[in-house]
């Protein structure tokens, strides 16, 4: 974690707890270590108090928590200990878990894994084993949200990143998972309900409650920690040629950029997925925003997918018609909601750091050069890369 981050947590931690009656961090004099202190009604399994990124991260949440969103203190725990499958010296434990004292159940409402901003992507995969697996020792007794959360420093302010996975919808791994991996971002306030931010083209000033731009600033490691996480799910477990999967890949992009170009100031982005009453869009209903083949009042396809067709590839409506689009036979619906998760909240064409070399080329070119066996030595180059790049670099 930077300084200028560190230093921004410590200045809200003296806005919000001016006393530091919830929490308090003393940094040493270079920014590089410190201590962190709790207080006594915040119950600690096991007391760390060395003030690494990840424990600013905490301290940040913490504070937030009580100071500001209404939990009392008394019903945080930090680093509870979980039983393992076999023995071990040191047992698995969770980082954060809130209880639900509206009653005498005590139940788990937030299970956090917190993470330093700089290893928020990494470790993504603890998802799996830290959230779902420890969190079926609270299952039984009412858990409500599984949290995976850290916060960064955008443009001179904090903001959270979270993924929130709502625990009573979503047993197993595996059926959130095959529900394309949905998840809320903005944590519930008060033991109400959590929410998820609609992707909105406004300027950062003009956003409102529950809104949030397209971040321009992912960076190369972001990309092709992105460009990895794709290649396993998409490549993994399926019966799809690569070629299949690269073809529906490329399709999405393709969507994605028209979606950026087209969507009118202060209106939402259709290539995202919605929330209503806690519960996201079907995965079936999302393929049909990208690739539905229905008119609109003004003369449009539905399905954006369709539209970019007819603005980039310049097909006419009986070509349109006849092309296949997004093929759910060949990658399945949730995968391509998963898609839409994982690139929803991120600008393509606007990205600050497209100039990084050719970044988009690099994406592609390692897309390719893992999901194709290239078996007789060829390399080409797919005509859809040359003309995704050309889009998405504006060099049309």
């Amino acid at each position: 974690m930077k300084i200028e981050q560190k230093k921004a947590i410590r200045d809200y931690l003296r806005q919000v707890d001016p006393k530091g009656l919830v929490v308090k961090v003393s940094p040493s004099a270079d920014w590089k270590d410190g201590t962190v202190w709790f207080c006594d009604q915040i119950r600690q399994h096991r007391v760390e108090t060395q003030l690494k990124g990840e424990k600013w991260v905490e301290a940040y949440l913490i504070a937030k928590l009580v100071c500001q969103m209404g939990y009392p203190a008394s019903a945080i725990e930090l680093q509870k200990e979980y039983p393992a499958g076999h023995p071990i010296t040191t047992k698995p434990r969770i980082d954060i878990v809130v209880r639900d004292q509206r009653d005498e159940k005590n139940e788990a409402f937030l299970f956090i894994e917190a993470k330093d901003v700089e290893k928020y992507e990494e470790e993504k995969k603890l998802i799996e084993g830290q959230l779902f697996g420890l969190g079926d020792h609270e299952r039984s007794s009412g858990l409500k949200y599984m949290v995976y959360y850290t916060v960064d420093f955008v443009n001179g302010r904090l903001e959270d990143r979270a993924i929130i996975i709502d625990a009573e919808q979503h047993a197993t791994f595996a059926a959130w998972d095959m529900a394309g991996q949905p998840s809320l971002d903005q944590m519930p306030v008060g033991y109400s309900m959590a929410i998820k931010s609609v992707y909105v083209n406004k300027n950062y000033e003009d956003l409102g409650h529950g809104q949030k731009r397209l971040d321009v600033d992912v960076n190369r490691d972001e990309f092709f920690a992105l460009r990895s996480e794709l290649h396993n799910v998409l490549w993994g477990g399926g019966s799809a040629t690569d070629n299949d999967v690269f073809n529906n890949l490329v399709k999405l992009f393709l969507a994605k950029i028209y979606d950026e170009e087209f969507t009118p100031e202060g209106e939402p982005y259709v290539f995202q997925i919605v929330f209503k009453d806690g519960k996201p869009q079907p995965p079936s209903e999302i393929v049909d925003k990208l690739n539905s083949k229905r008119k609109i009042s003004d003369g449009q396809y539905e399905g954006i997918f369709r539209r970019a067709q007819k603005e980039y590839l310049e097909m006419s409506d009986e070509e349109i018609e006849a092309s296949q689009g997004l093929d759910i036979e060949k990658i399945s619906e949730s995968k391509i909601a998963y898609v839409v998760e994982r690139l929803q909240g991120i600008s393509i064409t606007e990205n600050k750091n497209k100039g990084q070399g050719d970044l988009l080329g690099e994406f592609f070119e390692a897309i390719v050069r893992n999901g194709f066996k290239q078996s007789k030595g060829q390399f080409f180059t797919h005509q859809n890369i040359v003309l995704f790049c050309i889009l998405a670099l504006k060099l049309d």
